[in-house]
């Protein structure tokens, strides 16, 4: 019986032993290779890294206001992923650094497949893969057939080159959720080494405390489009809060040299635009009437100014009205259009009223042949 436990004492141990020794030297591998380039076995295995290290970036630039050397490595990994085979050994550094957040830019703002729709691997070996188009664009992934990276899929030199074009043509679109908002004029506007870049945001943070453009509350919209309420005006960056719950974070030099659109000043009040359509032949007083009755009544509305209602035109199959008032909050902007569309709506229908439509009547004439 002692000798059975004891048995079963140094299995156990053995087996702690195994454990406890053999994760530390998994780890230890993964940190015995900082130089390990990425994996571009793939279209897909491509992206992962590229998206990874450049997000890395974009962190480092936040919290740090600078690249640091943590940062700096991570680019250089992302900038792994392109090709650069065309451009000057005297220019690859700068010129995939610029192409690297050119292109981080564009994947921000443009639809991509999710990951696991990207060729990987499996792809690859069965239909004997050679490059990948992002669906309705030109940028490429292409196996590369020759040189010290034959065999990786890259980012495609033609890519690489149009890249500041498909910048420029996509610039104006607004950046998804989670994106990197502001990392390209972020980049190209970092400091040299006698001016801490963490110093640059430090005073657009004191310029945004001391103009006092927004504060927090405020609903803003951001010169790229994303719209939000400022929930934190640090010394570095300033934190918004979209409709859709995102947070999205700005570095301060960057709002300081932005148009920036402030919806709560010089008052909190919002105004809202609702556009209607009725019949020819209906009575306009009373169309006037029940809109601006409607709008008195709902709660969302601001009293001062009064709602107002215009006729503004007759128009090729309907006499246009236009309802204006005020939500007394630029949160509440979305809600209260839904409620008096549907108010209006469920309104005319009861008492009348039709909204017409744009229609065409095509009337055919048989003709008798001799």
């Amino acid at each position: 019986m002692q000798s059975i436990v004891s048995g079963f004492i140094l299995s156990v141990v053995s087996l702690l032993f195994m454990v406890l020794f053999s994760l530390p030297v998994a780890a230890l591998e993964v940190t015995r290779h900082p130089l390990a380039p990425p994996d571009t076995s793939s279209p897909r295995s491509t992206f992962l890294p590229f998206l990874n290290n450049m997000n890395q970036v974009y962190n480092d630039q936040l919290q740090t206001g600078h690249l640091s050397k943590e940062g700096a490595a991570a680019l250089s990994r992302a900038m792994r992923c392109l090709d650069l085979g065309e451009v000057a050994r005297s220019s690859v550094r700068e010129i995939g650094e610029d192409r690297a957040f050119l292109l981080k830019e564009i994947l921000d703002r443009i639809e991509i497949p999710p990951i696991d729709e990207i060729p990987g691997i499996e792809a690859v070996k069965n239909e004997s893969l050679k490059r990948w188009t992002i669906p309705f664009t030109e940028i490429v992934t292409k196996r590369i057939t020759e040189g010290e990276h034959e065999g990786e899929f890259l980012f495609g030199a033609d890519t690489v080159k149009r890249a500041k074009s498909f910048y420029e043509s996509v610039k104006h679109l607004p950046y998804k959720p989670g994106a990197s908002v502001g990392a390209y004029e972020d980049f190209i506007s970092l400091p040299g080494p006698l001016i801490p870049g963490s110093l640059i945001n430090i005073l657009g943070g004191l310029s945004l405390l001391s103009d006092r453009p927004f504060k927090g509350g405020d609903y803003i919209v951001l010169e790229s489009g994303e719209r939000g309420e400022v929930v934190d005006i640090g010394l570095r960056s300033t934190h918004i809060i979209t409709r859709d719950d995102v947070q999205i974070s700005i570095p301060n030099h960057i709002l300081t040299n932005s148009k920036i659109i402030n919806e709560s000043a010089p008052k909190s009040r919002f105004r809202v635009h609702i556009e209607v359509g009725v019949a020819y032949g209906t009575d306009v007083d009373y169309v006037e009437k029940i809109l601006m009755e409607l709008a008195m009544t709902n709660p969302l509305v601001a009293d001062a100014p009064e709602p107002r209602v215009r006729f503004r035109r007759m128009g090729d199959s309907s006499l246009d009205f236009d309802l204006l008032c005020w939500a007394h909050r630029p949160h509440d902007k979305g809600k209260l259009i839904h409620q008096l569309n549907r108010d209006i709506y469920t309104t005319f229908k009861q008492v009348g009223i039709e909204i017409p439509f744009p229609q065409r009547d095509v009337h055919l004439i048989q003709t008798t042949e001799k």
